[in-house]
């Protein structure tokens, strides 16, 4: 299955665009939304039940998120 998906991609003419745009635009909708509306909803319930609320440590952990750019196949890019 996987590999008839490869050669699938690997026959469109604008595969590599296509494949990139669309992982930077799940990248930006998760940090920039997802995430951030699952820490208001999260902290929200915690207040709800009468919890302390964690926005400090969420935030820090949201801030430290960070990703990985690779090739096409999967090999992680130097960090220089």
């Amino acid at each position: 299955m996987r590999i008839e998906i490869a050669e699938a991609w690997d026959s469109l003419l604008l595969a590599q665009v296509i494949s990139g745009s669309v992982l930077i635009t799940q990248s930006i909708l998760r940090k920039y939304i997802i995430l951030p509306s699952l820490i208001i909803v999260k902290n929200i319930a915690r207040m709800l039940l009468f919890q302390f609320p964690e926005w400090s440590e969420d935030l820090t952990d949201w801030n430290r998120e960070m990703y990985v750019k690779c090739t096409y196949n999967g090999v992680q890019l130097s960090e220089t």
